[in-house]
């Protein structure tokens, strides 16, 4: 009988030794996926007030633009201000977040932006480990969501040229999930209950994540390719014309200009004058219109 409770009792602590690091593990996977979901700026509008949560990190946040810290506890979110701490009961509704107020009353917020670290990784980040056309990849949305693409266990890697982007692409997995930046840490909370730290490398000028590293690998980030820079010639640097010696051209031909003399202008005489000129002048004779005597 001893024995027989002996061995239920070990039976009993395998099981629940199996247990506790499982259960930890879902909670811990849900705490990733639930943060990564909060992170960025949700808004609640009416038609003269408007509420807003921002979500920075694990740990600080803005409540109506006023700095607040919080954590999560199991169905609910505690944020802790000036004022105390308060347990908001939460879920997440068609895209939105309802928080349960103090009062009972439910207010549903709507995401209005992302947060800014994550807007920092954005679009195709491929492997740098192995170079043939079935690489690895990552894709985010610069939100937080993202895709790892991957072969599967039967690819092969080799392919005929005639179907190479066919079979490429129907021999590759997906596999999806939400992530968060965290300082340099980049956490991916995968759907199969899979959660994965990785580090941010490298960052460029203007802070956005150039490559990462996952599960030893390095994934780099698609970049344009920068066009060759237009070298610029000022006139000042141009060499000096050749001298050719002077050059012989014909005798310069006359140039005649001809003046057109101004228009005369005729001045009329004074009345008195026309007077005068009017009786010294002969008067024309007409003739007569009657023959002359014995003209017959």
């Amino acid at each position: 009988m001893r024995r027989y409770l002996t061995k239920t009792s070990l039976t009993l602590l395998l099981l629940i030794a199996v247990a506790v690091p499982k259960a930890h593990g879902q909670n811990s996977f849900l705490t990733d996926r639930t943060l990564s979901q909060l992170r960025g700026v949700w808004e609640y509008r009416t038609y003269r007030d408007k509420w807003t949560l921002a979500f920075e990190s694990d740990h600080k946040m803005l409540l109506d633009r006023e700095p607040a810290d919080y954590a999560l506890i199991p169905g609910a979110i505690r944020i802790e201000d000036g004022d105390g701490s308060t347990d908001y009961p939460y879920t997440f509704q068609g895209g939105g977040l309802a928080l349960t107020l103090p009062d009972g009353s439910t207010r549903t917020y709507r995401k209005s932006n992302a947060g800014e670290a994550e807007q920092l990784i954005h679009g195709t980040y491929h492997s740098l480990a192995n170079s043939s056309l079935s690489r690895e990849s990552f894709l985010f949305d610069g939100d937080h969501s993202f895709a790892f693409v991957y072969p599967s266990s039967a690819d092969t890697g080799q392919y005929p040229s005639d179907k190479d982007y066919k079979d490429r692409h129907e021999s590759m997995s997906e596999a999806r999930g939400v992530y968060r930046v965290e300082a340099d840490k980049l956490i991916l909370a995968f759907d199969d209950g899979t959660t994965s730290e990785s580090q941010i490398r490298n960052r460029d000028d203007d802070n956005s994540v150039a490559d990462i590293v996952f599960q030893d690998q390095v994934f780099e980030t698609d970049r344009p390719v920068a066009s060759a820079p237009v070298e610029q010639i000022s006139l000042a640097s141009q060499p000096p014309p050749p001298d050719h010696g002077p050059i012989l051209i014909g005798d310069p031909q006359p140039v005649i200009i001809i003046v057109t003399p101004p228009p005369a202008f005729v001045v009329a005489p004074p009345a008195a004058e026309k007077s005068t000129a009017k009786t010294e002048s002969k008067p024309r004779d007409f003739g007569s219109t009657r023959s002359k005597a014995g003209a017959r």
